[in-house]
């Protein structure tokens, strides 16, 4: 292992799966799950943001179709994206991922882009 390398260490499926999704419009980077929720409270049904929280977890935090919002944990491996709410997600994007892991159709989902936090 080379000097540079070994400061560097491993790349590892967190900064990955961080790369993969920094050009995503709802991925807001490092963001506590009460943050997520203020941010989220008052909207409707399906709204959702992408996160992060500490270096390894992924999150999808939505409005439910109860108006209560969840924050579910999802990861990269390899080309192939899992959601880890109980209920096995498997996708080839995260595109496809969103509505599987809040259980509706993709029309249905509204991505809470960035600039929103700007906004408000």
């Amino acid at each position: 292992m080379s000097a540079i390398s070994a400061q560097r260490g491993p790349q590892s499926w967190p900064s990955n799966n961080l790369r993969a999704l920094e050009i995503h419009p709802a991925f807001y980077g490092p963001l506590t799950e009460d943050h997520a929720s203020a941010m989220l409270s008052g909207h409707p049904p399906y709204t959702y943001i992408l996160r992060n929280e500490g270096s390894n977890q992924l999150f999808l935090s939505f409005v439910n179709d109860c108006n209560i919002i969840e924050h579910l944990l999802f990861s990269k491996k390899g080309s192939i994206w899992f959601g880890q709410n109980g209920d096995p997600h498997i996708e080839n994007s995260v595109r496809a991922l969103v509505p599987d892991m809040m259980h509706c159709q993709s029309q249905q989902c509204r991505m809470l882009p960035r600039l929103h936090s700007f906004i408000r």
